[in-house]
């Protein structure tokens, strides 16, 4: 499918949806689709941008997980059901960022999303920099849609794009600290948008060879690719201090962080999911994550300060048992 297409769009809506229903989460880059102001020659007008087609996806979640809003009189309904979760990335490269990047301090839009700029290693080596030379330039730039590649060869990731050779538009170039501000600043007031860091988390990815990340799952706490699934435990810290409060039993938590991921992989063999790409993630890749929970609890226990060196000495102790084990 034309990815940048209403067939496209409308072909990730259904598996939104899907996803949806099931009360999964679900994330997405919507880098992939053109900028507001694109011309679509199909239908000869301008394209609304990717940050408007957003509203659409936000609609289906309100619709999907609204129920009927009565109280139910069925003794197999649910008493409520998972609100829509959602995860909407876009590159600081896409020329709607700044709308992207302010569209929630608009009440009543997205409401449905946690979103996240993705800030590329190009970029952060300019905010790096911005001592140095605090009138740096930024280009907010597409590919050329009318280029006869466009249809076919453009998924999404910018610099694969550049790399081959094709062409991009420029639409507008700012200030890399105005737009670093811009972010910030957003954060401080509004708690949104989070930043991301791709570049990053792909460097860091252990199946790089077979698989690119583009976002994350609604909460943040794991990148993923395309189809990718989270399978996630935690460890309670608390139950693991020893008994003359001195510290952490590491032979058992080495114990149980091996009970933790055989338990983690099963619920891959398990489990079942709305979609098959889903599926043959869960089967094939079998991502788990693990992780822990308690640690203030834990270290209020042991009578630490949180943001101690010793409690920095336990964090990284327990943390090397976890990940040797």
């Amino acid at each position: 499918t034309d990815v940048d297409s209403i067939n496209g769009i409308y072909e990730v809506l259904v598996k939104q949806a899907k996803t949806l229903k099931s009360e999964g989460g679900w994330g997405f880059n919507f880098s992939l689709w053109r900028p507001r102001g694109s011309f679509i020659k199909g239908v000869g007008v301008e394209s609304p941008g990717a940050v408007k087609f957003m509203e659409l996806f936000d609609k289906s979640s309100d619709i999907v997980t609204a129920g009927s809003g009565k109280v139910t009189k069925n003794s197999k309904a649910k008493g409520k059901i998972r609100k829509g979760a959602m995860m909407g990335v876009m590159d600081c490269t896409h020329p709607d960022i700044v709308e992207f990047i302010t569209a929630k301090q608009i009440p009543g839009r997205l409401t449905k999303f946690n979103i996240s700029v993705n800030c590329t290693k190009e970029f952060m080596d300019k905010v790096n920099n911005l001592d140095k030379d605090p009138d740096e330039d930024w280009d907010l730039e597409f590919p050329d849609t009318d280029h006869p590649a466009y249809k076919v060869a453009w998924k999404g990731n910018l610099s694969e794009w550049k790399e081959k050779g094709f062409p991009t538009i420029v639409h507008e170039t700012v200030k890399v600290k105005w737009l670093w501000n811009l972010i910030t600043e957003s954060t401080y007031n509004r708690n949104e948008p989070g930043v991301l860091f791709l570049d990053r988390a792909n460097e860091f990815n252990p199946l790089y060879y077979g698989e690119t990340i583009v976002a994350t799952n609604p909460c943040g706490e794991q990148t993923l690719a395309p189809a990718g699934i989270c399978c996630l435990g935690s460890i309670n810290l608390t139950q693991f201090i020893l008994p003359d409060y001195s510290g952490f039993d590491l032979d058992r938590l080495k114990t149980y962080s091996g009970y933790l991921v055989r338990f983690l992989d099963n619920v891959n063999t398990r489990s079942d999911a709305p979609l098959p790409e889903y599926v043959d993630s869960m089967r094939n890749k079998r991502r788990i994550g693990c992780g822990v929970l308690g640690w203030g609890s834990a270290l209020m226990m042991l009578r630490v300060p949180f943001g101690s060196k010793k409690a920095e000495e336990l964090r990284t102790e327990i943390m090397q048992t976890i990940t040797k084990a």
